[in-house]
């Protein structure tokens, strides 16, 4: 039967239907009307009118379900039809369609099929590919319809395999696939980009599942916690929180669960709380939670995502105006929405109470369009007005977000909904909508807004190179500094190999094992190489780079920043050709110092050697003058005498002196580990030996060790030593003191005593040889002792400097 006599056949049979609905219904009506008058009717004329209906209504029904058990088979049949009408023309499917035979060999191929197929050899009597074979055996056994999906010729075919089991056969039904297969993987990669931007947040989050069980936490979470998602994942409950409960948020939190509503608030936890949550040294932290809930397709509530933003410093910081910042957060959160009714005609606005509160305006305000523009910012006026008019005259929902002259808020932002009503003319003659106050939605718009153009800025106006690349190498992303740089725009490299386009080609190989290096999660740190610019120009590079993960923890790319050291590489070139030559001249001073030294010590030698023996002999005659001829010389040639013999031995000293003196500047350093106080208790006890009558009290810091020439810094101890002791030899009582103190990060040494001192205005000659600020009558000493400290400080890289008063001591300081 045709599909028109099919449409006939329904056609009678609706008819039929309604006139028998009709039909019934009349009888009724006329039966019942000619019994109105009757003293034994039972129904009124409601009554019939009523029956009438549900006679028509029942009818209706019974026709309804009869036609249905007609009419489902006739479109089934006619989709039926339509199949096989389809199926007669295989030659003008856009798709390929071929008929297989049980052993493989080609039976039928449409010209979609030549086309697509271009591997295949779709002859007929020819062969299938291999492959095929197994699949058409597979489904002839089975006798099921099978899918099979496979990549031909660069595009996705997938394949229906059709089998007609007692014709030995199957029919292969193609269709190129390959668009849906990129939306559907496209929408996996925004998938996982979306995973990764929640691993990678600054934020704290986490998701639970629809019963309070932690189900994922983000990196940034766990290192808040110094936790593992062994310790959290599938255990913590936030609804079974002890701390959250003690707060009294879990009514709040389970409306988000039972509700679906998104909620926010502020709690406290310290590491004591909960055992496996390991705060940092149990401090505690003021947290800021907002929990919204996630639906699947059919409105079930499946999982509820979970941020915390530490906010422990801003709270402490902002502790003097937490409670009116809290009152206003409530405030703002409790303000909800309001509903209004503006009549357009008349032009008069109703409000409801909680407009009134938004928009804090008096409940005498006579509300109309010009006194709601007169509360708007004026930079929003037109744009409402805009808005309004385009809504009525498109016959549209009307929405604008806008900002008002809150009398005691400020300026506050809205959010207006509405629609319009209109007549029978299409004239508008009423709008009945919401207003929500949107003031914290925006503020964080705008907070996001000002954080993604930090972000940007940040990373574009960096004076470094930020490059991401994928696994293969090509080029994802560079930042503005690198288009500076190498003189190239994003766009005209993006995509490109790497290694081909900047670098040189003898280093390319090298640096390319270093890319899978650092792809395969090795570590490859400062690594230099130079790059060529769009004009030629090389410049050395050091990179530092990190792998980029997915969600699956594999790698997707490579993030590598990179420093200019170009200028660095000159000056250390430079650097390095001075430090040549300055090792040549330092080598040629040596050799010179080291003649110079020879020469002085064979100097020294000599002095020693000529001027030893004449100083003997006048010391050796002018006292056996005195002893052999004293009786002959009066009491004045004899002081004479002495005095020549005095100044002999003398001369004697000071010439030994300075031998001892040069011979420190020529003397090999050896150094280990000198116990200072050690020395220092040592010298004391000796100089208390020689003279036991002196009552002289030593104060020693104990354990004070350094790393140098023992030998040398014994000389030194036992000159500063010396001279303390002996400059306080005037005191009846004398005190002297060795210790180390810290000046600016670096140790000081100092020896103190509260001898006679000396004025500063003479320090500049202390250290000088021969220098003596006191008379050989007052002390005795040859002058050269404070040289020789300074010389052995100098020789360990230290310095030396001392601070006196007249009469108030004096303090020797040095460093090593």
């Amino acid at each position: 039967m045709s599909n028109k006599k099919y449409v006939v056949l329904m056609a009678v049979i609706l008819s039929l239907a309604c006139l028998l609905s009709s039909t019934g219904a009349v009888f009724i009506f006329h039966y019942t009307s000619s019994q109105i008058d009757s003293e034994e009717t039972v129904f009124s004329l409601g009554d019939a009118a009523i029956a009438a209906l549900g006679l028509t209504v029942v009818i209706v029904f019974v026709s309804t379900l009869i036609l249905k058990r007609v009419i489902d088979p006739v479109f089934e049949r006619m989709h039926t039809d339509e199949l096989m009408d389809q199926a007669k023309f295989p030659s003008e499917n856009p798709d390929p369609v071929l008929r297989i035979a049980g052993d493989g060999k080609v039976l039928y191929a449409n010209a979609a099929a030549e086309q697509v197929l271009l591997s295949w050899n779709t002859t007929v009597g020819q062969a299938v590919p291999p492959q095929w074979l197994a699949l058409i055996k597979n489904a002839l056994r089975k006798g099921a319809s099978m899918v099979h999906e496979e990549q031909v010729e660069g595009n996705i075919l997938s394949f229906v395999i059709a089998p007609m089991v007692e014709a030995g056969y199957v029919n292969l039904y193609g269709r190129d696939v390959t668009e849906l297969r990129r939306a559907t993987e496209a929408l996996l990669s925004k998938e996982q980009f979306l995973n990764r931007i929640i691993d990678q947040s600054p934020f704290a989050m986490w998701i639970a599942d629809a019963q309070g069980v932690l189900q994922r936490a983000n990196p940034a979470l766990k290192k808040m916690l110094n936790v593992t998602d062994q310790q959290i994942v599938g255990i913590y409950n936030v609804l079974e929180d002890p701390v959250v409960e003690k707060q009294g948020f879990i009514p709040l939190i389970r409306s988000a669960f039972e509700e679906g509503k998104t909620v926010s608030f502020t709690c406290s936890w310290s590491g004591a709380d909960i055992p496996f949550w390991n705060f940092e040294h149990a401090r505690s932290v003021e947290i800021e939670a907002t929990m919204f809930p996630i639906h699947n397709p059919e409105g079930e509530l499946t999982n509820v995502v979970l941020q915390w933003i530490d906010i422990t410093k801003r709270k402490q910081a902002e502790e003097a105006l937490r409670h009116s910042e809290q009152r206003l957060r409530w405030a703002l959160q409790g303000a909800g929405g309001g509903v209004w009714d503006w009549d357009v005609a008349p032009d008069k606005i109703w409000w409801s109470e909680e407009v009134y509160e938004l928009w804090g305006v008096d409940r005498d305000t006579v509300l109309n369009l010009d006194a709601i523009l007169a509360l708007i910012h004026e930079e929003d006026r037109d744009l409402f007005k805009q808005t309004v008019e385009r809504s009525i005259s498109q016959h549209t929902d009307y929405h604008c977000e806008f900002r008002i002259h809150h009398k005691s808020k400020g300026q506050l932002w809205m959010a207006s909904y509405g629609r319009a009503i209109y007549d029978r003319e299409g004239q508008a003659v009423r709008m009945l909508g919401i207003t929500l106050d949107i003031t914290e939605r925006k503020q964080a718009e705008e907070k996001l807004r000002r954080q993604k153009e930090f972000e940007s800025s940040l990373i574009n106006t960096a004076p470094v190179i930020i490059m991401v690349l994928d696994k293969q190498g090509r080029i994802v992303r560079f930042n503005s500094y690198m288009e500076h740089l190498s003189g190239y725009h994003f766009e005209e490299v993006q995509g490109k190999d790497w290694f081909d386009t900047f670098l040189v080609e003898e280093d390319r190989d090298q640096i390319r094992k270093l890319f899978l290096k650092a792809i395969d999660n090795i570590q490859t740190h400062g690594n230099v190489n130079l790059i060529v610019t769009k004009t030629g120009r090389k410049l050395d590079i050091e990179w530092y780079d990190k792998t980029i993960k997915d969600a699956q923890d594999a790698t997707v790319g490579l993030l590598s920043i990179g420093l200019d050291i170009t200028q660095r590489k000159h000056a250390e070139d430079e650097i390095r050709r001075l430090n040549a030559e300055l090792e040549q001249r330092v080598e040629r001073r040596t050799t010179e110092l080291a003649a110079a030294n020879r020469e002085l010590e064979s100097f020294a030698y000599a002095v020693s050697h000529d001027l030893r023996a004449p100083l003997r002999a006048i010391n050796g005659f002018s006292q056996a003058v005195l002893d052999e001829y004293s009786g002959r010389l009066d009491a004045e040639g004899q002081d004479y005498l002495r005095r020549v013999c005095a100044a002999s031995e003398r001369m004697g000293v000071l010439i030994e002196a300075m031998l001892r003196l040069s011979r420190l500047t020529r003397k090999q350093m050896q150094y280990e580990t000198v116990d200072l106080s050690a020395v220092v208790s040592r010298i004391a006890q000796q100089l208390k030996e020689t003279e036991p009558n002196r009552d002289v009290t030593f104060t020693i810091s104990p354990g004070v060790e350094v790393v140098g020439d023992s030998a040398l810094l014994d000389i030194m101890l036992e000159n500063l030593i010396g001279n303390a002791w002996k400059f306080t030899s005037g005191n009846e009582k004398a005190v002297i003191e060795f210790g180390v103190q810290e000046q600016k990060g670096e140790s000081v040494y100092y020896v103190r005593d509260d001898g006679v001192g000396f004025s500063m205005e003479y320090a500049d000659k202390l250290f000088a040889a021969f220098q003596r600020l006191h008379s050989q009558a007052e002390f005795s000493g040859t002058g050269i002792g404070l040289t020789t400290v300074q010389r052995i400080i100098n020789r360990h890289g230290g310095r030396v400097w001392a601070q006196s008063e007249p009469g108030k001591g004096a303090t020797f300081y040095f460093t090593l």
